[in-house]
């Protein structure tokens, strides 16, 4: 396929599954991760930075959608979703992930960490970050491959996002975050995303260079990752 062909065809899958959500970043789509703001490794296929969200075309059509759906409702959506409480979601999280008994979350925990590892092994994300890509590897494998929509499976125990709310009013140290609590917070991000809410939409529209200046990339290994038989199951 033409390099011109392939990135119409994904800029048309990313407007497919945009047209369906009302809070969304601007989204652009790049040729190839040399073509994006932030110096990024060969194998990047999309980017959160300064409240927008690149994609970039060359990489496996069958992730466009969830690459999609990685960048704007985990990162992008779980920012606006939580705000100054954002850091302390994370925090608890990756004190989870830190427990050699995390649960679900302990496989997702080593596809975060394989993918992010540099040449001798070692995690190149601080576990604040870890934490968010983990998040956001949750929301990437149950996204459905064509519409991007976050569909996960029922958890073992029923966590309503207002109860993680509740939680995170607590004292310091007294913030627990599970698994449980994870997707339910990824599913009032999608809500967030596919509903809108009204002024504040408006606002993130009007100002695409606003928000946060860390840049969240994602690799394209992290696809292959998901195509592993340890990676199906919930980091």
């Amino acid at each position: 396929m033409k390099v011109l062909d392939r990135i119409q065809v994904v800029k048309s899958i990313v407007h497919n599954v945009l047209s369906k959500w009302k809070f969304i970043p601007q989204v652009d789509v790049v040729e190839k991760p040399s073509d994006l703001p932030v110096k990024a490794p060969e194998d990047a296929a999309g980017l959160y930075w300064k409240n927008r969200v690149y994609i970039v075309a060359k990489q496996p059509l069958t992730g466009v959608a969830k690459t999609v759906a990685h960048e704007v409702i985990a990162h992008f959506g779980l920012r606006h979703l939580l705000k100054s409480r954002k850091q302390r979601f994370l925090a608890a999280l990756s004190e989870t992930l830190q427990n050699k008994r995390a649960g679900p979350l302990k496989k997702m925990r080593d596809v975060v960490k394989r993918t992010y590892a540099n040449k001798h092994g070692r995690l190149t994300l601080k576990p604040l970050q870890a934490a968010e890509e983990v998040a956001a590897y949750a929301v990437e494998r149950e996204a459905h491959p064509f519409t991007g929509e976050f569909t996960p499976k029922k958890t073992k125990r029923r966590v309503t996002f207002a109860k993680v709310k509740q939680m995170l009013n607590r004292p310091a140290g007294k913030v627990k975050i599970g698994h449980a609590h994870l997707v339910a917070t990824l599913k009032a991000a999608a809500q967030l995303v596919r509903k809108g809410c009204g002024a504040a939409a408006r606002r993130v529209r009007g100002i695409p260079g606003a928000g946060a200046s860390r840049a969240h990339v994602l690799l394209g290994r992290m696809h292959r990752q998901r195509r592993a038989p340890n990676a199906r199951s919930s980091f």
